[in-house]
């Protein structure tokens, strides 16, 4: 009787089972409330009665799941991993209600339990690096994540996510690779797109970016986070007002969205208006108060005001969110001068000295655990601490390996470069400056600064735009623009200088007219504006014929002083030709003789050479020269360039808020052993000349 008892109460409980399992077939086929409700019921009844009943147990955490019943759904998988304890994809699942939890540590452990069991379940090492990368271990989850790209060579969301992972470890051209690979399999596939778009702007190749992040809002036209990347590449083109229509877009979009507010605030500040940029910011940290980027390009605009204080309390503060970014300890040692106890300067020295940065090339090489970016920032900041308290020799080997690692990570075509100017000065002589004249805009008479980077462009900007009818409008490529925009889109970069063979006086005419309008919109009060995009140097030919009213000022420096100056700054974009000495003093060679070409063939009343030690010595007669070549009454105010409060972009915002001083030939003297490939380089360049 027992036995037929037992065998009862077996079948009993076998109908039971059958009951629930195909109650959670018809839920998990229907995804309808009724089905779940009555599927969990019984799912409920057959775990009850049985505690060893794992698979009921199973499939009861995953209709919680369904209906976002989180720590429902915990518990119920737990009591199957007891009972189940072979079972790898129940704890699996734990770790992936875990993570939905926001309980990223749990997960892991689950992860590798479950990988213990079956270490070839791709999708666990997806959700493992996804655990790694909530808690910031972004090394580890990009191990993970490659891992399960291994394990499926062929799936496209695998390669994804493995590229997210290295584009934020700072892995960017493995980046690339793996959503190339990624986009082989799925071509049509927006998030990556969007993604591939996002490493290229890091990449600083702004207009690829645009390409994939062009292709992912066709797919997609909603995608936040492809317009927001959109118009950070735009903001990188020098393209301020289109990437303001992005930003734009992407408000209108998602408001909710701290990194919205955060680009549209650094492309305000491009556009000059900083306090439009600061409410952003606000704004946005307001949705994100420990976003660390975002205190840091506060902190960073705050410093472009003159505001130091309140810049170098944001970053710190960034810095103490974010502790293993070393962009921001970078930021603070441009901003301030630090003790070389200050315990930012400690934290550098010793990532450096965790990673063996300084010790061979073969360590550098194993240094894996420290992106090159990352070293590129800390060897440039620790450059600059050791240069303020007059390590000179420290100095040196921080900056050969800050800018050595920074020239393996930027492309710089150093023929295609010195070939531009020789094609300018051969293209455009004085024949075709005749040609070009007559027909230019002559409503505006702006004044454009011209000359090296860090030469004392900023400088002279500060002065001129000292004087009550002048407004600086700092690096705005307007002109550039105008090139762009002329009605037959005949001109842009890759065309020039050929360009200018097609040209006729009515075109520059044109091009001015474009030039005129676009620094209206920016300043439309001013009588006198200052452009002090460098760039323009390449164009002062056709600058001079279709605005016949502009003054151009060319700041020159010594040749040593000048690329020593360079080549002691990382710059966030462009001057790729900074970073070794060679190529450096070949570049500064080439682009004297151009302006050589441009003195020659340009009228003496629109262009004018200003050494920058002539200042040092006589600020006040270079300052009278300045004012009268540009045909302003003489303004005092102009000797106090250092009390000017306008917004200063350059990396001398700190210089230009300080009287004037040199101690250019200090540094000179110091680090005079190893200049020779400099020397070399620079020949018999002479400034005076």
């Amino acid at each position: 009787m027992a036995g037929l008892a037992l065998a009862a109460k077996d079948a009993r409980d076998a109908e039971r089972r059958r009951r629930a399992s195909e109650a959670f077939d018809r839920a998990l086929a229907s995804r309808k409330d009724a089905e779940i409700d009555r599927a969990s019921h019984l799912l409920r009844e057959s775990v009850d009665f049985d505690a060893q009943d794992g698979v009921s147990a199973f499939q009861l955490g995953v209709l919680n799941v369904l209906r976002r019943r989180h720590e429902d759904a915990l518990r119920a998988f737990a009591r199957a991993a007891r009972a189940l304890p072979q079972e790898p994809v129940v704890r699996a699942n734990l770790g992936a209600v875990a993570l939905a939890l926001g309980r990223a540590e749990e997960a892991i452990s689950w992860c590798r339990q479950s990988l213990a069991l079956n270490p070839d379940a791709a999708n666990v090492w997806t959700l493992r690096g996804k655990a790694l990368r909530a808690l910031g271990r972004n090394e580890e989850a990009a191990e993970s994540f490659a891992r399960a790209a291994q394990l499926q060579p062929d799936c496209a969301e695998a390669l994804g996510d493995y590229g997210c992972a290295l584009n934020q470890t700072g892995r960017l051209d493995e980046a690339l690779a793996a959503f190339d690979r990624a986009l082989a399999i799925k071509p049509s596939s927006g998030p990556l797109l969007c993604n591939r778009g996002a490493v290229l702007v890091n990449l600083e190749r702004p207009g690829e970016a645009l390409i994939s992040l062009d292709k992912a809002l066709a797919l997609a036209p909603g995608n936040v986070m492809a317009i927001n990347n959109r118009a950070l590449a735009l903001k990188m083109l020098n393209r301020p007002e289109e990437a303001l229509l992005c930003s734009s877009a992407a408000l209108a979009a998602d408001p909710a969205q701290a990194a919205v507010w955060m680009i549209r605030a650094g492309v305000l500040a491009d556009l000059g208006r900083a306090e439009e940029a600061l409410a952003c910011y606000d704004h946005g940290l307001a949705l994100a108060p420990r976003d660390a980027p975002g205190l840091a390009n506060k902190a960073l605009l705050l410093g472009e005001l003159g505001r130091f204080a309140e810049a170098e309390s944001l970053l710190r503060e960034a810095i103490a969110v974010a502790p293993g970014r070393a962009s921001l300890c970078y930021n603070l040692t441009q901003l301030v001068k630090l003790a070389p106890g200050d315990p930012v300067v400690a934290a550098m020295n010793a990532r450096l000295a965790q990673a063996g940065a300084l010790a061979s090339a073969a360590a550098l090489a194993s240094a894996a655990a420290l992106a090159a970016a990352d070293r590129v920032f800390l060897h440039f900041g620790l450059a600059k601490v050791s240069e303020d308290h007059g390590k000179w020799d420290e100095s040196f080997r921080h900056l050969s390996a800050g800018a050595g690692l920074k020239r393996g990570l930027v492309h710089y075509d150093e023929a295609a470069t010195l070939g531009e100017m020789e094609r300018t000065a051969r293209i455009f002589d004085a024949k075709m400056a005749a040609r070009l004249g007559g027909r230019g805009e002559d409503s505006l008479a702006p004044i454009f600064i011209v000359g090296m980077p860090r030469s004392g462009s900023t400088l002279v900007e500060q002065i001129l735009s000292s004087h009550d009818g002048v407004t600086g409008l700092g690096e705005i490529g307007a002109f550039g623009k105008a090139l762009r925009l002329d009605g037959a889109h005949r001109f842009g970069p890759p065309a020039f200088p050929e360009l200018v063979q097609s040209l006729s006086a009515q075109d520059a005419g044109r091009i001015g007219a474009a030039y005129a309008e676009n620094v209206r919109e920016r300043a439309p009060s001013a009588s006198r504006v200052v452009d002090k995009m460098l760039d323009n140097f390449l164009t002062l030919g056709l600058i001079a014929a279709a605005l016949p009213k502009a003054r151009v000022v060319h700041i020159r420096r010594d040749p040593v002083e000048s690329c020593l100056s360079c080549y002691s700054r990382w710059f966030e974009t462009g001057y790729a030709f900074s970073y070794d000495l060679r190529e450096l003093g070949r570049y500064y060679r080439a682009h004297e003789r151009l302006m050589d070409h441009w003195r020659a063939i340009l009228p003496e009343e629109l262009l004018i050479t200003v050494d920058y030690e002539a200042i040092v010595a006589d600020l006040e007669g270079q300052s009278r020269r300045l004012a009268a070549f540009c045909g302003l009454e003489w303004d005092p105010r102009c000797l106090e360039f250092h009390k000017n409060e306008r917004q200063v972009r350059t990396a001398s915002k700190t210089q230009v808020r300080q009287p004037l001083f040199d101690g250019a030939s200090r540094r000179r003297g110091a680090l005079a052993p190893y200049l020779a490939p400099l020397l070399e380089a620079l020949g018999d360049s002479d400034p005076a000349a």
